[in-house]
């Protein structure tokens, strides 16, 4: 037996323990990306450009929007008694309660066709599937698909209260 036969076996376990830390850390990696998809949804943005053959598929964690959405705070200010969004100057006190009640009736809603609009050939279809808000739009040109969990517009309604 040689002098270096235990570093060679010190060696290999070295190795050992670096591969299982790798292979734990792949796993986490895998079910916390799986665990933001589930719980928070995925907003999907589909265009296909007819004309030129362009597609692009865009799926994005809904907890990313939620977080975007939380960066609009900084934009809400309180002016003449009433709170305003951004340059807008639109008065949230007028609209947003009775949004915040639309969206949370549109999340419990079964499975609709909620509006549909068709201008010579093109068409936008708004509907609801399960618990996803679906708006499609057919043109010559382009189809454009996005679908959202209804819950985000919620918590968007609820985030935007400034």
């Amino acid at each position: 037996m040689s002098a270096h036969a235990p570093e060679r076996g010190r060696g290999r376990r070295v190795l050992l323990y670096l591969a299982a830390g790798f292979a734990v850390l792949a796993v986490g990696w895998v079910l916390a990306v799986g665990a933001v998809y589930a719980i928070g949804g995925v907003l999907s943005v589909e265009v296909h450009e007819r004309t030129e053959g362009i597609d692009l598929y865009l799926p994005l964690p809904a907890a990313a929007v939620d977080a975007t959405l939380s960066l609009a705070a900084p934009f809400c200010w309180r002016l003449g008694g009433a709170h305003h969004l951004g340059r807008l100057g639109i008065a949230a006190e007028e609209w947003l309660p009775q949004a915040r009640q639309i969206l949370a009736a549109l999340e419990r809603s079964p499975d609709a066709t909620l509006v549909t609009v068709e201008d010579g050939p093109t068409r936008v279809r708004v509907a609801k599937k399960g618990s996803r808000l679906h708006v499609e739009v057919d043109d010559p040109d382009v189809h454009v698909r996005v679908a959202l969990p209804a819950r985000l517009l919620t918590r968007a309604a609820a985030q935007l209260g400034c």
